[in-house]
């Protein structure tokens, strides 16, 4: 909690440095000031998630502040300070989330410069912001936590456009190429490693000798982009995203490559009156080499949900997804193999959400996880006889967005 309110104290203290008057939500005739701020519980009935569940935890918050200043017509300065804390992520560091020019030539041709914010599905460039959705945490089988850090945002470029095609709909498109920090460090990578060594005989007798806490990540280069289309159909929009890219890694001096061939994700949002059909599916296809051994995996996850504005200030909503930490092992019958429960191969994640807007700047969620599986949780965690293959988690978030 102290963690939290220096985090706090900080972003606060960034924003009356830059600006005369300590305004949320403020707007004049040329500069624009918004934030957003949120604070939620986690439970579990069994199992550690994002943090310490079984006991309670209160790590679960975020703070952002945006500014946003038109320099012409078509040019404008943007920049988001960021912290944010759930569980071994983020421990309310503050960051500059990103940092921009964009230049608007045209409809169909805008161009972004220095950290900007990558697409990736149909919700990661509003994933901080409670208020837009439903949900309190996102579907961990496309949004995992862990990889926020490799998808919210790239030091490079961003071209962008749309174009109405007549009686066909609109396409919007979004490209972008540069390269970003990966914390080797992370949680999600570190976890990665590990039940890679258990699910792969070959990757485990490597393993022996190398301490994966001493991973290092340097990222070449990295790119992709994403093509939405809002079809002639009412209500009905459909997305692609892909991103790839090449990394060189450092694990105590051996050194290796990665290169990221695929990261896709597909993605179909139907709006019907108050009711929103969701379906998005995510596959990753990576490829490690190390002393000169060729080790390919690939994870993927998918999930549906249905959204519904009942009224104003009652929103309801219900999700099933699932995640695969290893595509080839959906029985888990290797990684059984490597000694852990077969039900590390999968997470499966159904879910009721009930979003109270209390008025339009502030939101109560409350949120019920019925999960089978544990291939999301913290292999670290994994004590023989103290982990349960179906278990519940249950989330309580408050936030406010101006």
């Amino acid at each position: 909690m102290r963690s939290y309110l220096r985090a706090t104290v900080a972003v606060l203290f960034f924003i009356a440095a830059g600006s005369e008057t300590l305004t949320f939500g403020f707007q004049q005739e040329e500069a624009m000031i918004h934030g957003f701020a949120g604070q939620g519980y986690i439970k579990s009935s069994d199992n550690n998630y994002l943090g310490d569940s079984k006991d309670g935890s209160y790590e679960y918050n975020e703070i952002g502040v945006n500014f946003l200043l038109p320099a012409t017509d078509d040019l404008r300065l943007g920049i988001q300070v960021f912290s944010r804390d759930l569980g071994k992520y983020g421990n309310n560091e503050v960051t500059v989330d990103w940092a921009l020019l964009d230049y608007y030539w045209k409809s169909w041709l805008g161009f972004r410069a220095g950290k900007v914010k990558m697409p990736y599905g149909l919700y990661n460039r509003s994933r901080d912001v409670d208020n837009l959705r439903t949900s309190a945490i996102l579907n961990q089988g496309v949004y995992m936590e862990g990889i926020r850090d490799l998808v919210i945002a790239i030091y490079g470029f961003n071209l962008y456009g749309s174009k109405t095609m007549g009686g066909l709909g609109e396409i919007t498109y979004d490209l972008f190429g540069g390269t970003l920090d990966l914390p080797g460090d992370s949680p999600f990578i570190q976890d990665f490693f590990a039940r890679m060594q258990y699910g792969n005989p070959l990757l485990g007798a490597l393993a022996a000798n190398i301490d994966v806490s001493q991973l290092e990540i340097q990222v070449k280069h990295f790119e992709g982009g994403q093509l939405l289309w809002n079809t002639p159909a009412p209500g009905l929009t459909l997305s692609v995203t892909d991103l790839m890219g090449k990394m060189g890694m450092d694990i105590a001096g051996i050194t290796g490559d990665v290169d990221l061939s695929e990261f896709s994700v597909l993605s179909a949002r139907y709006d019907i009156g108050e009711v929103s059909l969701i379906l998005e599916r995510m596959k990753a296809d990576i490829a490690f080499n190390m002393m000169g051994i060729d080790l390919p995996t690939e994870f993927e996850g998918w999930y549906g949900e249905l959204a519904w504005r009942m009224v104003d200030w009652l929103h309801l909503g219900a999700s099933y997804g699932e995640y695969y930490p290893d595509s080839d092992d959906k029985k888990g019958d290797n990684i059984e193999n490597g000694g852990l429960p077969d039900y590390y191969a999968w997470q499966k994640d159904t879910t009721l959400s009930t979003k109270f807007n209390i008025n339009e700047y502030f939101c109560i969620k409350f949120e019920a996880h019925f999960i089978d599986g544990l291939g999301l949780t913290d292999i670290s965690d994994y004590s023989p006889g103290d982990v349960k293959k179906h278990w519940n988690l249950y989330v309580i978030k408050t936030s406010i967005n101006l």
